[in-house]
């Protein structure tokens, strides 16, 4: 049971502890945020819609485009 605790929490910092750049591909604006949560927050998504978007490397609304910081 610990392991699966420990696992889960090493997860979820990894997750909320990871900067990304939210790049607009219409006009070229790239925003800088701490975590996915931020970002997600400023971009109205779940964290998980921002966490696929970089590990696929698609676009996110069909405007932002998120890579890691």
């Amino acid at each position: 049971m610990k392991l699966s605790r420990a696992k889960i929490s090493a997860a979820q910092t990894a997750l909320i502890g990871m900067g990304v750049v939210v790049k607009n591909i219409n006009t070229n604006e790239e925003i800088e945020f701490l975590s996915l949560t931020d970002a997600a927050k400023a971009l109205s998504v779940s964290r998980t819609a921002v966490k696929k978007a970089l590990d696929l490397e698609k676009c996110l609304k069909k405007t932002y485009f998120i890579r890691k910081n």
